[in-house]
């Protein structure tokens, strides 16, 4: 038997010594990171001191350069740590508990989002005057609802390390190095794990921002100019009181529509405008057909966005630039200084300015067109709309689309409404643990169950040819 090595067996097999997965070497520690690049490499650099050998990186993606130059590195001996993209499935693995991974991850990122939350009511000035100024309780969700939005991507890392420790056999060092972002010291303060440690490293700038950045300044300029060349609608076509309703599943009363509640109603259809704007419920455009229907019953439309209709010739709204200032008069008068010294300060001051910004908006809204009430079976990420009527006299109006089967606090609510008309009694307890903020709740059944008589037909075809 031939037992000689040739010379491209032998370099297979330093590559395999190269690759070997974590858990057959001596490992002492295990470095995670969300994103494995530059900046990313450098704090490996800088940390190595800090670690003894046998240590292996473990990340979640990586970038094409982050990834280039973590194998140059190698190549040249320079960091001689494995690097790992690590494999999960969060719906195929399981808590300590037995429920899925990805409702624990729900959960605990809720419950870390309520105590910063917490923290910062206690501790922040800025948060004392806007409360002034509105609801307390929606700006609340809104404040949690974002915080659970920056720490859920941690949070999931967390329980995925968490899993692999239930899976080891021996003690390894598990670290967290994450991009610092400005609610992270409080992030600490509250961290679930002892055993799992978080630390974090400066980024050289951080590339959704710039994006970001580019994309609003595009935005403004194209609004800029559009309002320079082209006309747009700035007062309503009535000033009676209106109800608006937000086109979302259509409006064919013979399946689930945004009309489901108008036969019967007595109201008159000219008090009804109906607006369009770009939502995941409804992404494709509407044709002209639905807009000649809509006139045809009697209704007004507008548009809020001309990429929400085939027509993109048709005259969108826009506000009137400058005609409010609520972030001017209340955020300009906070003491700048304090931005300068605390983070927090700083994150709840951004904020606090898109959410003042959008409710200008909506006011602006509701005032051009006389709304009194706002019908939306959207789930809302803020509370600007519920805020903007409470202004101007409104109520905001929503209803069940399906049904729940939430654990505590595993999400957090995405209902801002004055009233919602719920299918069963189940519902206003699982809007109680979701921190949904609605003032009245009216168990109404099914809205939609006219659907079954107009399709009374269909419906038995369908059974006899299931038969």
């Amino acid at each position: 038997m031939n037992t000689s090595i040739t010379s491209k067996e032998a370099r297979k097999t330093r590559a395999d010594k190269n690759s070997i997965e974590p858990h057959r070497v001596l490992v002492t520690s295990v470095l995670w990171f969300d994103k494995l690049s530059v900046p990313a490499l450098w704090c490996i650099f800088k940390k190595k001191k800090g670690f003894r050998n046998n240590v292996v990186i473990r990340f979640m993606e990586c970038t094409k350069l982050g990834w280039g130059l973590f194998l140059c590195l190698r190549f040249l001996k320079i960091v001689r740590d494995n690097a790992f993209k690590a494999e999960y499935s969060m719906a195929d693995m399981r808590s300590k508990n037995g429920e899925s991974l990805r409702w624990e991850v729900d959960r605990i990122s809720s419950e870390i989002a309520i105590k910063i939350a917490q923290h910062l009511y206690t501790s922040s000035i800025l948060y004392l005057k806007i409360i002034e100024f509105i609801s307390k309780d929606k700006f609340s969700l809104y404040i949690e609802k974002l915080i659970k939005k920056d720490i859920y991507r941690i949070i999931q890392l967390l329980c995925i390390i968490e899993w692999n420790i239930r899976k080891e056999e021996k003690s390894i060092t598990h670290i967290i190095l994450w991009p610092k972002y400005e609610l992270f010291e409080e992030l600490k303060a509250v961290w679930p794990n002892e055993k799992v440690c978080i630390e974090y490293y400066n980024q050289f700038f951080k590339r959704n921002n710039l994006i970001f950045a580019l994309k609003l300044i595009i935005k403004n300029m194209v609004d800029f100019f559009e309002r320079i060349f082209f006309s747009y609608l700035v007062t309503g076509p009535s000033k009676l009181p209106m109800v608006a309703v937000h086109y979302a599943e259509g409006i064919n009363v013979e399946r689930r529509s945004d009309l489901c509640w108008y036969q019967g109603s007595k109201i008159d259809p000219k008090f009804i405008l109906i607006y369009f704007d770009l939502i995941k419920q409804s992404p494709s455009p509407v044709s002209n057909d639905v807009l000649r229907q809509i006139e045809n019953i009697g209704m007004q439309w507008i548009c809020l966005d001309k990429r929400a209709l085939v027509n993109r010739g048709v005259r969108t709204w826009k506000p009137n630039l400058n005609e409010h200032s609520f972030y001017r008069h209340i955020l300009l008068k906070y003491p700048m200084q304090m931005l300068n010294r605390l983070s927090t300060e700083r994150w709840l001051f951004k904020t606090s300015k898109n959410l003042l910004k959008k409710i200008e908006y909506w006011v602006a809204f509701y005032k051009d067109f006389n709304i009194k009430v706002h019908y939306d079976i959207s789930e809302i990420e803020d509370p600007a709309q519920s805020i903007a009527l409470e202004l101007v006299g409104g109520i905001f109006i929503g209803r069940q689309r399906s049904e729940h089967f939430w654990q505590a606090i595993s999400d957090l609510g995405n209902h801002h409404r004055h009233v919602y008309f719920a299918w069963n009694n189940r519902q206003p307890w699982y809007l109680k643990l979701d921190r949904s903020r609605i003032d009245y709740i009216i168990i109404s059944g099914f809205p939609s169950d006219s659907v079954f008589s107009k399709n009374k037909g269909i419906l038995y075809l369908n059974v006899e040819l299931v038969l």
